[in-house]
């Protein structure tokens, strides 16, 4: 069986009060700059973060939030020190939603202590690698600055990682796919430069010079919500066409959900990239998406089908390719879809493709579909128990499937409920 990468759920409030507790005593050890100039500075800092924190972008997953007030929490680190930064960090992001109390007290508590990690993290690197608070300048100080904008992302990165797993009792592993893209791309890589750009106004300028950032912060903030929107609107279209799938089709329903849980386990007991196996998951639930162009009569057929029935039948893989081409974000991954059909050894259709010209997903699918074809029942014919569908499977390895894939679903299978449908 794989390997399993997880938090036990025994661990959640552990692994909640402990960070929560860590990022406390980091908060006591470290303090903003007491004198009177700089406490108004310190403000102004931390009204701008909170302005820019109110409303974060949450994640696809619904749990956790990402935003661009990092900009601001690096910045003032490299202008007042590791103390402003901790502060600003754990108390400057706190959302609306969080101050109504509309979150967990731990779940509050946990992503004050990571934050002030993250911050402590990035100060002291920026310390170590010869950074003085204050005194910054290019380039001297450049390698200092990345050096602890880097360390807060990274110790950011693990512990929401860590956060999202116990929540959702996710794998580690797909947790961090959850977020990588989203930070990689969008957040922390546009935000460190934006970061350097701000501590060298305040030096050069002073205070007022910063007020011109809110705006190109807020635009940030915009571009970043809308990407979460996007990818939501994937997802929410995905179980859409789900649902529509299976309206027409009774004694196919919970059919699709079954085959993406059994092939995204597949698809990372190969190894694959958590995002290739995101995708495969995707195409997994539509991968009879074409049969809503099939007319009712060949669906609700309780018999065998005719010649001609079966060739309309056959038609569905190219016509749900075709669908789902219309979506841009699938791109030419459709072809899962079009070829789950294909055989391994040349016999299948709708091309006839053999061995590892059909797409990896493809034949990721096949094995899973039919695996949940074989044990649920039908008008036409009996359910075979899981062995039985199992020995299939195994006997047709080769011919009809993808031995390799055929033994990775082998060893995932039994952490999945056995029962006939």
């Amino acid at each position: 069986m794989a390997a399993q990468h997880g938090l036990n759920s025994r661990m959640y409030y552990p692994v909640m009060i402990g960070v929560s507790a860590l990022g406390l005593a980091v908060m006591i050890i470290f303090h903003p700059p007491l004198q009177a100039a700089q406490i108004w500075q310190v403000l102004l800092f931390f009204i701008m973060t909170w302005i820019a924190e109110a409303s974060p972008a949450v994640l696809p997953d619904g749990q956790a939030t990402v935003s661009v007030g990092f900009a601001l929490v690096l910045a003032s680190i490299f202008l007042f020190g590791i103390g402003a930064g901790v502060w600003l960090a754990a108390l400057a992001t706190m959302t609306l939603e969080q101050l109504q109390g509309s979150v967990r007290w731990e779940r509050i508590l946990y992503n004050r202590g990571q934050l002030a990690l993250s911050a402590a993290v990035g100060g002291f690197l920026f310390m170590i690698a010869g950074g003085q608070p204050g005194r910054v300048t290019l380039p001297k100080d450049l390698v200092p600055m990345l050096l602890c904008g880097i360390g807060y992302m990274l110790t950011n990165w693990i512990l929401v990682t860590i956060a999202v797993s116990a929540i959702l009792k996710l794998d580690l592993r797909e947790s961090w796919s959850l977020q990588r893209k989203l930070l990689f791309s969008v957040n922390y890589l546009v935000l460190i430069p934006l970061a350097i750009l701000i501590s060298m106004v305040y030096t050069a300028v002073g205070p007022l010079g910063v007020l011109l950032f809110i705006l190109p912060l807020l635009v940030s903030r915009f571009a970043l919500q809308r990407y979460v929107e996007t990818e939501r609107l994937l997802v929410g279209t995905i179980n859409a066409l789900v649902r529509a799938i299976e309206a027409r089709d009774e004694y196919t329903s919970g059919h699709s959900e079954r085959v993406k849980v059994y092939a995204a386990a597949t698809a990372k007991e190969m190894g694959l990239p958590p995002e290739t196996v995101r995708m495969i998951e995707y195409l997994a639930s539509l991968h009879d998406i074409g049969k809503i162009g099939v007319r009712d009569q060949i669906l609700d057929k309780n018999g065998p089908l005719t010649a001609e029935e079966y060739h309309q039948i056959k038609q569905h893989p190219t016509m749900g390719a075709t669908i789902l081409n219309q979506i841009e974000a699938f791109g030419n991954n459709v072809d899962m879809i079009k070829h789950h059909h294909e055989h391994y050894d040349g016999t299948g259709y709708p091309a006839g493709l053999s061995g590892n010209a059909i797409p990896l997903g493809a034949r990721i699918i096949a094995v899973c579909d039919a695996y949940d074809a074989m044990t649920s029942h039908r008008p036409y014919r009996r359910a075979k128990t899981p062995a039985e569908a199992l020995l299939e499977l195994q006997r047709c390895a080769g011919s009809q499937f993808d031995p390799e894939v055929v033994k990775a679903f082998t060893r995932i299978i039994p952490q999945y409920e056995l029962t006939v449908r």
